[in-house]
């Protein structure tokens, strides 16, 4: 049976808890109906398709649920936020089939990206419901991680239960589970004490493992204002999600409603029954050796030295370290860097069997050449890793609980709490340095678990390079600052500076303007000071015109924009826009800094924004032509022609052949494009070597920065939550932040940008192509990146020994 839907139109459910019976189909012009004793199906065609569960005795909605996509149109232009919902993906097919007992509706959809079958079963024997959702990649590239369905549920629902065990005997229950307490859970209860319905949810979380995944789904419930949701995290996804055409991400899961608000015997009965009715098996997966294997060390990792239970080893910047991480099979004759002039490079110094022991010091001595040249023992900085807890589907399902991530001062008598304890090292090359191999030594001063005290010689040599890095970055990392309170200001921005990330200098938003903008000029002198003070001792590559943003991807014409809550169409808006843009270009410029200055006015945004975008930029232009306007949006053609800077989002979004012409194109005209992820290459979750792959990727794309959502912390104790973009801590000193360990990591990408910068204006032709060939896994955006830390650091030397021989 065939049934020609139209564009739009939703399939609603509706469900009692009567007896079951034989699946009825029967078709009309504008609906289709199954049923049973139990359950009614009903695609309507002049609805928006969804998927629609009401409790037809009750009347409560039960759930709805769609796959959220957030790609990018035919023509590579516009942000999909109005339309990214599977709901407006029109339905190109229906069909309705009968095998024995089970009948089946099957829905054909999709957009120009993605094409999406949708099964829909019922039984004759018992009273459930399977949807069963089949994404398929239309092309061969990077696509989006989606997390699909998102399902919501009444907003009446208000406890949760869930399995605990994998035989169905044991059951937790709260009110609001958290991600770590449902991560094992196939069976998962939804109560509603109001309406007295429980309904009974049973993801099928191996289903990924059919297409060949190594791993598959974990759970998530959460809370909003007006409905609860339940999530899936998609645990096999890579950080780069590249898929080949026809590849599938497939998701199944069932419900059935029962009687009763909570949870009862005859509802874990019923879960029991239907799980083993429907072949419903707790996970069979574990995270273990996803991304990358955190039990071993890289192949570049090496012992140093040993004395009784204590180990001593080696390890790159761009490789985690966790407790269980297995020591290295081979021995290295010392600790080595190799860096440029103006360089900082890291190593981690691993204690292994440490546990409970206490280190007391670390210093470097003086480094010598074979010809008495020296370095001096300041140009190391060590530093104590701080493991963080994370509790969260990951570690649940198999990946470490600890993530080494806080970089501490190295106070006295740390005490040791794991198997595995890093002590960061970073050796700073000053500019003057004359190239060269130096060696010396590091001593390591601790006291075992008895007190008596250990100390250990260890071997350094760093090696420098014949070449300096540029003062200024070639790519640009620019993250925005929204909690730092004034008085930590300055400080958090020379942190930000040691690892060569730019930072908003002036704090706040409207409350501030309003306080210190009287109509003519912004009276925040000490604000253009510091971001005078960046610019110029911190070498930032820019700085903002502050609180001049007018809207997102929600606003339209006939509502009034962010900036003092102006109305466009209102008199005094342009004199006022005016006037500010006037005081603060003329402020910038007294301070010399005029040249470095962006106006970041419109993030995100869509068609309905595009007049007010070309009127607001070439305002911005006719008062201050020295003033690069950046431009969240869309690679397309209005938003480059008025942005000097366009950051159009993470690679999966937007980069196919049509984008990549755009942005070649834009980079002839003197104009940038930069990647806008919100903290993905930040990821505590993803390994390090993916955040050191980050620059790499942008260079294959012809992308010369980074803009990040946000990078000062909002710590509230929960790393699971806050350890994606937050990469400020807070004090333990007073009035100094701490740095996530991602930050000189990413200071590593951004170094290597340079490299790569340096690499292709200098060198010859014949030797560039030679390496182009080499870094080709790494930069290839066709294809999935070679993230192997030993990948980026054997082509990085390449580079190096090539610069340093010309």
């Amino acid at each position: 049976m065939k049934y020609n839907a139209m564009s739009k139109a939703i399939l609603c459910l509706l469900a009692c808890a009567a007896s079951y019976g034989a699946v009825r189909i029967e078709q009309g012009d504008k609906q289709l109906l199954m049923e049973n004793g139990s359950l009614t199906m009903r695609l309507v065609a002049d609805r928006n398709y969804n998927f629609n569960f009401v409790d037809k005795e009750s009347k409560m909605s039960m759930f709805s649920s769609s796959v959220w996509y957030h790609g990018r149109n035919e023509n590579e232009s516009e942000h999909f936020y109005r339309d990214q919902d599977e709901a407006a993906w029109p339905v190109s097919s229906l069909t309705t089939s009968k095998n024995g007992v089970v009948s089946e509706a099957v829905l054909l959809s999709g957009n120009h990206e993605v094409g999406l079958r949708r099964i829909i079963r019922m039984y004759d024997d018992c009273e459930a419901i399977t949807s069963r959702y089949e994404l398929s990649a239309l092309q061969s590239r990077e696509y989006p991680s989606i997390n699909f369905p998102i399902v919501r549920f009444s907003k009446e629902v208000d406890s949760v239960s869930f399995n605990t065990d994998p035989d169905l005997e044991t059951f937790g229950q709260s009110s609001m589970p958290t991600e770590a307490q449902v991560a094992h859970s196939h069976v998962i209860f939804l109560h509603s004490s109001a309406y007295k319905r429980t309904i009974l949810v049973m993801p099928n979380l191996n289903a990924p493992l059919e297409n060949g995944e190594k791993a598959g789904l974990a759970p998530k419930v959460s809370d909003s204002k007006w409905c609860k949701t339940l999530s899936f995290h998609h645990l096999y996804l890579p950080f780069v999600n590249f898929r080949k055409s026809g590849e599938c991400q497939v998701f199944e899961c069932s419900y059935a409603v029962l009687d009763g608000g909570t949870l009862t015997e005859a509802h874990k009965e019923a879960a029991r029954t239907l799980v083993k009715r429907l072949d419903i098996k707790p996970p069979s997966f574990t995270m273990k050796g996803i991304n990358e294997d955190q039990t071993m060390p890289s192949a570049l990792a090496g012992l140093i030295g040993k004395k009784g239970t204590l180990t001593l080893w080696q390890e790159i910047s761009s490789k985690r370290v966790h407790p269980e991480t297995a020591l290295p099979a081979q021995s290295l004759p010392e600790i080595t860097v190799k860096a440029a002039r103006r360089e900082a490079e890291s190593v981690q110094l691993v204690l292994s069997g440490a546990k409970g022991m206490k280190v007391e010091s670390i210093k470097a001595h003086i480094l010598t050449d074979s010809q008495g040249g020296k370095m001096s023992p300041l140009c190391m900085e060590a530093q104590w890793l701080e493991y963080q807890e994370q509790n969260n589907s990951f570690s649940q399902r198999g990946m470490s609980a600890q993530i080494g991530d806080k970089l501490l001062p190295l106070a006295n008598d740390y005490p040791v709490e794991f198997e595995n304890q890093v002590l960061w090292l970073t050796i700073t090359v000053p500019d003057d340095q004359q190239p060269g191999d130096y060696a010396g030594t590091i001593t390591l001063k601790l006291r075992d678990n008895d007190g008596a005290a250990l100390e250990f010689d260890i071997p350094l040599k760093v090696t420098v390079w014949n070449f300096s890095l540029p003062l200024n970055p070639n790519f640009t990392c620019y993250g925005l600052l929204w909690e730092t309170p004034p008085e930590m200001r300055k400080a958090t921005l020379d942190l930000a500076a040691k690892y060569r990330h730019t930072t908003t200098v002036f704090y706040g938003g409207n409350k501030q303007l309003k306080s210190n903008f009287d109509g003519k000029e912004l009276d925040m002198p000490e604000y253009f000071d510091l971001a005078e003070y960046a610019i110029k001792n911190l070498n930032f590559n820019i700085t903002c015109i502050p609180y001049l943003f007018f809207g997102a991807w929600d606003w339209k014409p006939g509502k009034k924009v962010h900036f003092m809550g102006l109305d466009p169409n209102s008199p005094e808006f342009e004199p006022t826009v005016t006037s500010y843009i006037s005081s603060c270009f003329r402020q910038f410029k007294q301070r010399g800094i005029e040249q470095r200055l962006i106006a970041y006015m419109w993030d995100e945004v869509t068609k309905p924004m595009y007049d007010m975008l070309k009127q607001t930029s070439e305002l911005c232009h006719r008062l201050a032509p020295e003033v690069r306007v950046l431009t969240v949006g869309a690679p397309d053609e209005m938003v480059l022609r008025y942005s000097e800077i366009t950051v159009a989002g993470s690679p999966c979004n937007w980069w196919g052949e049509i984008a990549r012409s755009r942005i070649a194109k834009a980079a002839s005209e003197g104009k940038e494009v930069w990647l806008y992820q919100n903290g993905v290459s930040y990821s505590p979750v993803k390994p390090l070597a993916a955040t050191r792959n980050t620059t790499w990727r942008c260079w294959g794309f012809g992308l010369t920065g980074y803009l990040q959502w946000t990078m000062d912390y909002k710590w509230n104790g929960n790393f699971s939550n806050n350890g994606l973009t937050w990469l400020f801590y807070p004090p333990v000193e007073p009035g100094v932040p701490v740095a996530s360990v991602r930050l000189p990591v990413m200071r590593d990408s951004i170094d290597d940008f340079d490299y790569l910068t340096m690499a292709r204006k200098k060198l010859p032709l014949e030797k560039w192509t030679e390496i182009e060939k080499e870094i080709m896994p790494l930069v290839n955006p066709d294809a999935t990146p070679d993230l192997t830390p030993e990948a980026i650091c054997k082509a990085r030397e390449v580079i190096a020994q090539a610069l340093s021989g010309m």
